[in-house]
């Protein structure tokens, strides 16, 4: 069975990464909090990476964070 890719990494800034779940976005795609808000919709991110756990997610980006 394959994994649903729950968590990704965004670069916020060279090599300045964050960690969401597709659960901190409404059903519109907007982080919750900022339905409507430009910049917030899930398609604004820089996104990365996908994972299936936030363990794995919290991994690669120790591993590749320059901060």
């Amino acid at each position: 069975m394959k994994k649903e890719m729950k968590y990704f990494v965004v670069e916020e800034d060279a090599g300045l990464y964050n960690i969401f779940s597709v659960d901190d976005f409404d059903d519109d795609g907007y982080l919750r909090g900022y339905n409507g808000q430009d910049g917030y919709h899930r398609s604004d991110f820089d996104i990365i990476m996908w994972f299936a756990t936030f363990e794995d997610a919290v991994k690669w980006e120790k591993e590749h964070s320059k901060y």
